[in-house]
């Protein structure tokens, strides 16, 4: 990052000298970063997952491979400063100490466990994590059987995204049956987020601006949320987080994946045409835009798909819905058609997007945000050799959105 003098002596003074990089944040981080200030006593942005290992566990050996883990990665090691500079930096420490604490509840009933992990639940999204302070990440093993251990790893969104998560849980892993084994030829370095901000700082952004107004021609208003759903969220306001789970059975998801191929569409695009249907329906407006999580993970820079970091991105989708005399199918296929052209402009910032919309300044583009997530979060990252057996896999996150659905 380009920092005056007196600039980088100010940090270095807050963050010790055994720094390895500072460099800026990407527009995505950026848009974290303004919400969490916006809203330091929320859980915005924070994350957590816990799952449990169901088999025997050399937990010191786990414990080595997250310590390896957190050294290839360097953005598990940054911290993030804004105070006193002219636009925010994360900051590449060489070395983050990893918080880990031990509990054993082998001698509780089941019930009696089940309960302290709701509560260790609550109070570890209280105390949320200090963006300031490296690393933003932090791991608690509750013993709750002979080889039964449940994991609470909590991190900040501003260090990965959903991909990520899963390149974590198989390098650490990977080096878990590496150290294991006695093998020390462990590897030193992964290709750095770094790289993928320096590759968005060199690209030509021009034509993005030209495509996007035309896209958002004409739209002056953010689709209104269904009435039922304001009324909902206001009920849960006390709460500040509200999660309300629907799972398709087996059937029923079969049934969509071969409607898909079928008529060569994506499961997303049907996920976003059915979100936009049920907007325009409760809205009475033929023409609606909410928010996509785009994975923005570039095929130009090289290694991109092993990088952890925040790639992704949240841009509009608008959404026509078809005259009552056309066909489904053609109006799915065009929906489809203009989702795969949006690709080639899924790295232009949300909020230069917005500046380049009808929408007036300081009003949000859209209320709502579709997140399809199509990565594994399960056993099958560990590979066919491991000897480790995941179970009960959960995850928490908040957006900054009104209503999420993912």
């Amino acid at each position: 990052a380009s920092l005056s003098q007196p600039a980088l002596d100010a940090l270095v003074a807050r963050t010790g000298p055994h720094i390895e990089n500072v460099y800026p944040l990407s527009p995505t981080q950026q848009g974290m970063l303004f919400h969490v200030q916006l809203a330091p006593e929320s859980s915005v942005y924070f994350e957590q997952l816990s799952w449990t290992v169901a088999s025997p566990l050399d937990l010191k050996a786990f414990l080595e491979a997250w310590r390896v883990c957190i050294q290839l990665h360097p953005i598990l090691r940054s911290s993030f400063h804004w105070e006193g500079l002219d636009v925010p930096v994360q900051v590449v420490h060489a070395d983050a100490p990893f918080p880990f604490e031990e509990l054993d509840w082998r001698d509780l009933p089941a019930g009696e466990q089940r309960a302290r992990f709701e509560q260790l639940l609550r109070e570890d999204k209280h105390r949320g994590v200090d963006l300031r302070q490296a690393p933003l990440i932090r791991l608690t093993a509750a013993r709750l059987g002979e080889h039964v251990v449940r994991f609470l790893w909590s991190h900040h969104h501003l260090l990965v995204d959903g991909w990520s998560l899963g390149l974590l849980i198989k390098d650490v892993f990977s080096l878990y049956d590496a150290l294991r084994s006695g093998n020390r030829r462990l590897p030193t370095s992964r290709p750095a987020y770094a790289d993928y901000i320096a590759w968005l700082h060199q690209r030509e952004e021009g034509r993005d601006e030209a495509w996007w107004r035309t896209y958002l021609e004409g739209f002056a208003s953010p689709t209104p949320l269904p009435a039922d759903s304001r009324a909902t969220l206001a009920r849960g306001q006390a709460a500040s987080h509200l999660v309300l789970e629907l799972s398709f059975s087996t059937e029923e998801t079969a049934a969509l994946q071969a409607f898909a191929r079928g008529h060569q569409l994506t499961l997303p695009t049907l996920a976003l045409a059915s979100w936009g249907l049920v907007l325009s329906h409760f809205s009475g407006e033929h023409d609606v835009v909410f928010g996509q999580t785009v994975a923005g993970r570039p095929p130009e820079l090289p290694g991109s798909d092993s990088i952890v970091g925040v790639f992704i991105n949240t841009l509009p989708v608008r959404v026509r819905r078809a005259p009552a005399s056309s066909f489904l199918l053609p109006w799915l296929a065009s929906l489809q058609a203009q989702l795969m052209e949006l690709r080639q402009y899924e790295h232009a910032p949300l909020v230069q997007v917005q500046s380049w919309s009808a929408v007036p300044r300081g009003t949000p583009l859209f209320e709502s945000l579709l997140v399809f997530e199509n990565y594994p979060l399960d056993s099958s990252l560990l590979g066919p050799s491991s000897s480790i057996v995941l179970q009960d896999i959960h995850g928490f996150e908040s957006t900054n959105y009104p209503l999420t659905l993912s």
